[in-house]
């Protein structure tokens, strides 16, 4: 009801008259409700209530009902506690809501009480606007100065609900640890005090500072919950002398909101005692759902804004910028809370933790991140102590329940103590509790910042200095995701080498871990610490604890360094790895690179793994330095049943270094008491000794042979000085290095695509490195499928030969990638093509690849390989048509072996080659041979070409190079072209032979050659000798005049005979050298048909000896010449040959010698002897043959040989031996129809003596 005009117009104006009017209505019986809006002042100069407690006082009596505005118009000065019950108390209130609000500006609401200046008992909808007429800023102050355990400035208890405290500045002294400057208490009955706002207020201490400027502590059964606490500046609030909070919510309290706050200090924080202080804490580990967001600890004004939240360091103080216990169920959230601007110093030591979750189910960081410090930048928090061993933590996970700790930034703070030989740890995200925890997504550090997380201390002394990016240490489940550490320093210059002072990107003791997608970077030391394992001075990843599984994928981790300059061995390690032998670990997909040290005798690891059953695959690893440091790419060791697997890794090892002998290894095998599986690596060592380094740089070294172990489908490769290709009990200088095994391997180089860079597709390789499969890695580095899988981290798609509908080359259909392949591309048959491939047009290949029995059939065009032919299981290709010409055009060393061609042969053959292309079994090409200028081809020892048309060396005697080697088996070259230049190596035996110095007849296979015959070591030169002593002479027949050895001529001039000064291919030579040595012949190549003049001097005693020989390349079929296989024309059938001090004979018609045959090795020379003038030997070039030599040359090792397997002699004859140890002698008696009683120069042989 509303009452008339007259009396609301009365109570409006005048106070007495009010209270007289109201009496009358009472006692007239006529009072009704007072109007809907009721508005009275209070205040000490009024003239309605001179104190709050006046006004509560009559609402609770009922006399001020509806909706009622209290406007404060001065000073309240209460003597007692103004307490307002709720509507309908004792059945006389009855109010809808209450505003209460100042007029002017600069007015209080103030008291002296040990217990609350405002109580909302029960009371709802109530609203305190501290601002002027309700709009502009705080103004209104409600303070209690009273400083006792029971004092309050503002208690809402009793279930009060739906009330609003705003734009006010409420100061409290209160010092006790179970209330505070604004208080929410118990309650008796109701559901507790609910729903109620803090607002946009200033909370602050009065000269005495409280306890508690906010707490919360509710009855079981009637929770405080629903409350707001937001936008509110918490300044120069914390007590100086006892365990202080900003905020703290306590037992029976939940889903309360904290939000927007600002908790700051105007001037330096100087406390008078030890103690912790809580800006915002929450311990109910009842209470849920909990939302604290966009809070700001720190500075000297709001927003963590001015200069720094400064506290002295008189004493020891913890701090907790945000302590959050709470229960499971409901998670709680802190999302955007900031911390930042902060230099807190104590006496000693003590914690200073950002945010502790301590229990619950904690969202933190999930919507929106949390920020402590900055991202760019130093020294935003500077923690200090001023004793050992106090810890810096930005999040420490302590609780039990599920916690999602993501998108949080943590940079730009310094751990510090101002003692150097002590020390001061940081851990950016620290979980040691036993519950489930996912850390995702986190920045620690700085991505562009140097030093942003900065534990300054030198820490010399006798306590480890500890940085840690992300450190678990708890049980669960744990999940540390795509979080980014970046530019930590751990200061400590300590040089001790058992002082485990380290910096960890990431470092996990128990539960089951999963760590994947992170990226950790700039971690820098300058200690000496020597550990090898998880305490190693800088670790990227580190792993202990063997009691659950680690998964380990997709990080990168670079740019790790330890500046100590001293000798200690001190290491750095990408991931080091301690796990359990079942179930198995993971480690894949992580991509290691880029360490660096100052120290002469560090190491550097990129996988260093330590214990339990694991597969790494798929990670890249590079590694180099210029320092004498020791490098490993993966070391792998274990005990029995700590089995590993290494699939699919890249790794590459690169570097100079000047000094030391520290090795390099790719992969590196320590024991044989496991079970290891090394498939499908791609292992590059390029690292490369300069100066006075000695060191030796392996692909893979594995120390003792022997074991459980599997080693095939690898790629070793080696390109540095000291580079070894592997170590398996010795030295590996090829393929296998596990005997009996790699018989799948290559030694290629792998062709990364760019070696040693900082970007992982870069590790993509350009040889076609056929993996296997059966290793259970389905994918490669980026997750792509691995159908038909190539060696190292990325696979690479290969286009196979499949020929599924025709042999043509231009049909894409033919192919498995359904594309016709591109220029330079490596080709590859499938395992089971249907058809032959065809040639349609010039093409150029880099490696052709085939294990099948079809052919690659060049079809008279033109092939150009740039690569090697990689053939298998008796693979072929056909060369033969027609106009073929195979192009040997790479940019590396190729081969050619004859096995690899039909018939083994090919058309044409260009060489386009600087490196060389080295003939590695025989081969024919049936029609020209190029070597373009600057090219070279290479004869192997051994093995003989055969050039059925022309052949044309533009590149000069280094183009065209025909080895020899120490068994006289002889590179040969069978062809008729005439000025081909060449250089043509000969073996020769040395020093004492069998019966005598091992003298060797030989006959340049060039037409001329010129010696510098000034000195002995001149012509050694010429030659390319090494054990030459001047021993080379020539026959002259016509010099012979008093006895036969007159006829020896040396070079020199030696002994008054005449000299000459270049060696021909008209005559033979006799050499002798002091050991084994290869004689060096360069200029062109006897080629064409050769004819030898033969001398006789009549009157000469013992005339008719010409020395001389085959002046071929190639082995040459003696019955070829006619001379020595007619009878009766002037020259004896029987040829001379120096063997080993002594002399063998053979005649084409009767035999000879046991162990020699028709057919002369190339450069053999020969003593042949004619009875007339006039006569010559003529040597036709269709005896050039590809027959064997026997034996290989008499200037070798004699050769095994049954003379009836050589010849088929149709003379009868009888060959008597007599033989003492090596050394024999023999007579052949032979039956001859036209043979006469005298010397028969057609059959018999003189006998010589050495």
């Amino acid at each position: 009801m509303q009452p008339d005009g007259f009396i609301s117009s009365l109570l409006l104006n005048d106070y007495k008259m009010r209270r007289f009017l109201v009496h009358i209505l009472i006692l007239f019986g006529t009072y009704s409700a007072i109007s809907a809006q009721n508005i009275v002042t209070v205040g000490s100069s009024g003239m309605e209530y001179l104190r709050l407690q006046e006004a509560f006082d009559d609402i609770n009596a009922g006399n001020l009902q509806d909706e009622i505005i209290l406007q404060i118009i001065d000073n309240c000065n209460e003597t007692g506690t103004a307490v307002l019950y709720p509507s309908g108390y004792l059945g006389n209130s009855s109010y809808s809501s209450i505003t209460i609000y100042p007029t002017g500006t600069g007015y209080s609401i103030n008291g002296n009480l040990n217990g609350p200046l405002v109580d909302l008992n029960g009371a709802a909808n109530v609203i305190f606007d501290g601002r002027v007429d309700q709009s502009g800023n705080p103004d209104l102050v409600i303070t209690n100065t009273n400083t006792g355990t029971s004092a309050s400035t503002i208690k809402f208890s009793e279930s009060a609900t739906g009330n609003i405290v705003q734009y006010c500045i409420i100061k409290g002294s209160g010092t006790g640890s179970s209330a505070g400057t604004i208080f929410f208490s118990t309650s008796s009955t109701g559901s507790g005090n609910d729903g109620n706002t803090i607002d946009n207020n200033y909370i602050t201490g009065n000269t005495a500072r409280p306890v508690n400027s906010l707490y919360s502590e509710g009855t079981s059964g009637s929770e405080n919950s629903g409350n707001v606490i937001s936008d509110n500046e918490f300044y120069d609030f914390l007590n100086t002398g006892m365990e202080s909070s900003g905020i703290y919510l306590s037992s029976h309290t939940t889903s309360l909101t904290v939000t927007g706050n600002s908790f700051y200090e105007t001037i330096s924080l100087v406390p008078t005692a030890s103690t912790s202080y809580y800006f915002i804490r929450i311990n109910n580990s009842s209470g849920t759902g909990f939302l604290l967001s966009g809070n700001f600890i720190g500075g000297n004004t709001i927003s963590c804004g001015g200069s720094a939240f400064t506290k002295s360091n008189e004493f020891d103080n913890a701090f907790f910028g945000i302590y959050l216990n709470a229960g499971t169920g409901a998670s709680s959230s802190l999302q955007d809370n900031t911390i930042k601007n902060i230099a807190w110093s104590n006496a000693t030591t003590a914690e200073w933790t950002a945010i502790q979750i301590a229990g619950g189910d904690i969202n933190a960081g999930t919507v929106t991140g949390n920020k402590i410090g900055e991202t760019t930048g130093t020294g935003s928090v500077v923690a200090t102590n001023s004793a050992a061993s106090g810890n810096v933590y930005g999040i420490h996970i302590t609780g039990t329940g599920s916690v999602n700790c993501q998108n949080n930034l943590i940079g730009s703070i310094t751990a510090a103590n101002t003692d150097a030989t002590l020390s001061t740890n940081f851990y950016g995200i620290f979980k040691s509790g036993s519950g489930n925890t996912t850390i995702n997504n986190n920045i620690i550090g700085s991505t562009t910042s140097s030093n942003s997380i900065n534990a300054s201390c030198a820490a010399t002394g006798s306590y480890a200095q500890i940085v840690m990016g992300i450190n678990n240490s708890g049980t669960g489940n744990i999940t540390i995701n795509t979080n980014t550490i970046a530019n930590l320093t751990n200061g400590t210059t300590n040089t001790s080498g058992v002082r485990r002072g380290v910096i960890n990107g990431i470092s996990s003791t128990d539960g089951t871990v999963t760590i994947s997608g992170n990226i950790i970077r700039n971690l820098t030391i300058a200690n000496a610490n020597t550990s090898s394992i998880y305490q190693a001075s800088v670790c990227g990843i580190a792993l202990s604890g063997i009691t659950l599984p680690k998964t380990i994928t997709g990080n990168s981790i670079y740019d790790l360094s330890n500046t100590n300059s001293g000798t200690s061995g001190y290491n750095i390690i990408g991931i080091f790895h301690t796990g359990t032998t079942s179930p198995a670990n993971t480690t894949s997909e992580n991509f290691i690179h880029s360490f660096t040290v100052s120290g002469s005798a560090a190491n550097l690891y990129g996988i260093k793994i330590n214990s339990g059953a694991s597969t790494y695959s798929n990670n890249i690893i590079f590694l180099s330095g210029i320092t004498t440091t020791g490098i490993y790419g993966i070391y792998e060791t274990g005990a029995a049943g700590n089995d590993n697997n290494l699939y699919f890794n890249s790794i590459y090892i690169s570097g100079s270094p000047s000094s030391g002998s520290k090795a390099s290894y790719g992969i590196f095998s320590a024991v044989t008491t496991n079970t290891r599986d090394f498939r499908n690596n791609v292992i590059h060592n390029a690292r490369s000794n300069s100066g006075t380094a000695s060191g030796t740089h392996y692909a893979m070294y594995i120390v003792t042979a022997g074991g459980s172990i599997i080693c095939d489908y690898n790629d070793y490769y080696v390109s540095g000085t000291g580079g070894v290709l592997g170590y398996y009990g010795g030295n590996k200088a090829s393929l296998p290095i596990v005997t009996g095994q790699d018989a799948n391997s290559f030694a290629l180089d792998p062709v990364y695509t760019v070696a040693g860079s900082t970007t992982a597709s870069d590790y993509t390789i350009g040889a076609d490195l056929i993996g296997v499969t059966g290793t259970g890695i389905t994918t490669d580095f980026g997750s792509d499928p691995r159908n038909n899988p190539t060696m190292g981290a990325w696979e690479r798609l290969v286009n196979k030969w499949k020929g599924n509908t025709s042999t043509a080359w231009f049909v894409a259909g033919n192919w498995t990638a359904n594309a016709v392949p591109l220029e330079n591309a490596n080709v590859i048959f499938d395992d089971s093509p249907g058809n032959h491939l065809y040639l349609d047009a010039s093409r150029t290949v880099n490696n052709i690849t085939n294990g099948t029995s079809y052919y690659l059939v060049t079809n008279g065009k033109q092939l150009t390989i740039k690569g090697n032919l990689i053939f298998t299981n008796g693979a072929q290709m056909d060369a033969t048509s027609p106009s073929t010409t195979l192009v040997y055009a790479g940019t590396a060393s190729q081969q050619i072996d004859g096995t690899d061609f039909v018939s083994g042969k090919a058309y044409n053959v260009t060489i386009n080659n600087t490196p060389g292309v080295t003939l590695e079994s025989d081969f024919t090409i049936d029609n020209a041979l190029t070597i373009n200028s600057g090219q070279k081809l290479i004869i192997s020892a051994g093995t003989q070409l055969t050039v059925t048309g022309t052949l044309t060396n533009s590149a000069g005697n280094s183009g065209l190079v025909i080895r020899s080697t120490s068994n006289g088996n002889d590179g040969k070259l069978v062809n008729n072209s005439v000025s081909v230049p060449a250089t043509v190596k000969l073996f020769i035996s040395g020093g004492a032979g069998i019966s005598g110095p091992a003298f060797h007849y030989v006959t340049p296979p060039v037409a001329s050659m010129s010696i510098d015959n000034s000195s002995i070591a001149a012509t050694a030169a010429d030659l390319g000798l090494t054990y030459f002593n001047g021993d080379l002479i020539l026959y002259d027949e016509t010099k012979a005049i008093v006895n036969k050895n007159d006829g020896w001529q040396y070079f020199d001039g030696y002994g008054g005979t005449t000299g000459f000064s270049s060696l021909v291919s008209s005559r033979a030579y006799n050499m002798y050298l002091t050991a084994g040595d290869s004689i060096t012949f360069t200029g062109n190549l006897n080629g064409s048909a050769h004819n030898f003049n033969l001398s006789y001097t009549g009157t000469n005693p013992d005339p008719g000896w010409n020395l001389v020989g085959n002046p071929y390349p190639c082995n040459y079929d003696l019955n070829g010449i006619s001379a020595l296989t007619t009878s009766d024309d002037g020259v004896d059938n029987t040829v001379y040959f120096n063997n080993e001090g002594g002399y063998a004979y053979w005649n084409p018609i009767t035999g000879g010698t046991s162990g020699y045959s028709d057919i002369l090795p190339p450069m053999q020379g020969f003593f042949v002897r004619v009875t007339e003038t006039g006569k010559s030997l003529s040597l036709p070039t269709s005896s050039k043959t590809g027959a064997a030599a026997l034996p290989l040359r008499s200037k070798g090792a004699k050769a095994d040989f049954d003379e009836k397997e050589a010849k088929l002699i149709t003379v009868k004859k009888v060959k008597l031996v007599l033989s003492k140890g090596i050394q024999h002698d023999e007579t052949i008696v032979c039956l001859i129809d036209d043979a006469t009683p005298g010397f028969d120069s057609d059959y018999d042989a003189y006998k010589l003596f050495a």
